[in-house]
């Protein structure tokens, strides 16, 4: 039984030193943050300790340190925020909130206790076959101690019943804009368009953001006949609202729609050059959008948009008093882009 326990405890050791977890609070001397930091040091964890920005949720806190878990101890009223990554949540909400009962008052120990003993469970999970208690048991080796050795919970500790709450982990509001290359493409018979896409984007509540993107060609959609060629360029500017979710850590997924204007520049060359003709024209743009995103930190990512919309009346191009190609029905847009967090 004894070899059991000091393995179990060794493995333990070994295993909780490759885990780190970071520790945040409006002032690092609040009593439950000290209590935790002890407790998860005895336990051999990698503790962190820095504070969290108004802007920053739990999760991108933890992305930052490279930090399996986050605990965020708040004051007022007492209560402790718990996030654990996807690979240690085993399939249960990745946030937990541990506050005290109505009537059991501010009992800081007894909130942190309960705070790392849940940390410990889904961190430092015992394997069934490996419990010393089990094996105890199996053995008969131990006997169960009597009810008058054990010890007596004071009062505070019958009244104060911690309680756990399960809430979604959803990202702080915050400003980000994105830039990078993108091309469009319609089958209408122009050659595929290159430009730049400019966006930005700021959270409204939760998950969901508004969003002003701007797609800016820098070359030409082209079509050619016998009689001609001519060159397209559509500039486009578009407002929506979208949608932003993180099924893994590093990972996160949009979906957005939205409606905006769109205007087509064009320049017709031909042979008698008194019959070419430039102009422009404009329409309405709804899209739809689906995005991915690998965040390298939680300033910068790296994002992928594909867009696809319809331009309201499209352009249809004219050589020789002939239809040589329409655009826009639909057009098809893919980007990569750079995106900044600040």
């Amino acid at each position: 039984m004894l070899f059991a326990v000091a393995a179990l405890f060794i493995g333990s050791l070994v295993y909780a030193s490759n885990l780190r977890v970071v520790l945040t609070g409006a002032r690092a001397d609040d009593a439950s943050l000290v209590r935790i930091r002890q407790e998860l040091q005895l336990l051999g964890l990698d503790v962190v300790i820095t504070p969290l920005a108004a802007s920053q949720s739990l999760s991108e806190l933890a992305i930052e340190h490279k930090a399996a878990a986050v605990i965020r101890i708040e004051s007022a009223p007492p209560e402790v925020v718990l996030w654990i990554d996807r690979e240690h949540s085993q399939n249960l909400p990745q946030q937990l909130r541990v506050s005290e009962s109505f009537n059991a008052g501010n009992n800081a120990n007894l909130l942190a206790l309960r705070a790392v003993e849940l940390l410990r469970a889904r961190l430092l999970p015992v394997p069934e076959n490996q419990s010393p208690v089990a094996n105890a048991t199996s053995e008969g080796k131990r006997d169960s101690p009597s009810p008058s050795s054990l010890p007596t919970p004071s009062a505070a500790a019958l009244t104060a019943t911690p309680t756990v709450s399960a809430s979604p982990v959803v990202p702080v509001k915050r400003f980000g804009v994105h830039g990078g290359p993108a091309v469009t493409y319609s089958p209408g018979g122009l050659s595929p368009v290159i430009a730049l896409r400019f966006g930005a984007d700021a959270r409204i509540g939760g998950p969901l953001a508004a969003t002003l993107t701007t797609l800016l060609p820098i070359g030409a959609g082209t079509v050619s006949t016998a009689d001609g060629e001519m060159d397209l360029r559509p500039l486009s500017l578009l407002a929506g609202l979208s949608i932003r979710v993180q099924p893994l850590t590093p990972l996160s997924l949009t979906v957005g729609a939205g409606l905006g204007a769109a205007c087509f520049f064009y320049q017709g060359r031909a042979p008698n050059s008194d019959l070419a003709r430039s102009g422009s024209e404009c329409s309405f743009q709804p899209y739809a959008e689906f995005g991915a995103l690998y965040h390298f930190t939680p300033t910068f990512a790296l994002r992928s948009d594909l867009m696809t919309a319809t331009f309201h009346p499209h352009p249809v191009l004219v050589i020789a008093n002939e239809e040589a190609a329409s655009f826009g029905l639909p057009g098809v847009t893919l980007s990569l882009a750079v995106e900044v967090r600040p």
